[in-house]
């Protein structure tokens, strides 16, 4: 009877121990699982922030290149509405990139909103080349940078800068898109 009780209580233990390692293990793979489906998650997060960006750029680039072609069909009305109206597509793709750009500069920091300070920036300078353009029609029509910014020309500036933007947004987006580990933009 004592030999019966003395291996009970150790068989007792060892499944004590036993049962210890295994919350223990059970504990560390729950961490581990619980730190990789966070990282999925911001891997995810990533993924579609960058793809509403990149969308958002590439429809207001597109609204824009739209916008300054000099070619109008005689029912969009005269030239005034036909711009007005083809404004209208850029700035509510502007609206667009704006939220997804807001999205962005949480998600990724300070870097996302720096990298479309520029296309920001041509974006807003065509505008006001359309109101000097409309405003004040007797200065600025003979002047030759309000011509070139509202319309594509054969030495195109503004279209290598708009181009230039572009391109540096899609270098900084495209590995965000490739779930490659990427090195903040400073």
């Amino acid at each position: 009877m004592h030999l019966r009780h003395y291996f009970y209580t150790y068989a007792q233990g060892w499944l004590n121990m036993l049962v210890s390692i295994a919350t223990i293990v059970a504990a560390i793979y729950g961490a581990v699982s619980l730190n990789a489906w966070r990282e999925q998650m911001h891997v995810a997060a990533d993924i579609e922030t960058a793809r509403k960006l990149l969308t958002a750029v590439v429809r207001t680039y597109e609204s824009l290149n739209a916008i300054r072609t000099p070619f109008f069909s005689e029912k969009d009305g005269d030239e005034r509405t036909r711009m007005e109206s083809r404004w209208q597509t850029v700035f509510q793709t502007m609206s667009e990139l704006t939220a997804t750009s807001i999205e962005a500069e949480i998600l990724w920091g300070e870097s996302a909103r720096r990298i479309l300070d520029d296309f920001y920036t041509i974006v807003w300078n065509y505008r006001i080349a359309l109101n000097a353009y409309w405003r004040y029609p007797e200065e600025s029509r003979g002047q030759e940078p309000v011509y070139k910014t509202i319309y594509e020309t054969s030495d195109d500036k503004y279209k290598a800068d708009l181009d230039k933007s572009f391109k540096s947004i899609k270098e900084y987006v495209a590995p965000r898109m490739h779930r490659q580990k990427y090195k903040a933009v400073k």
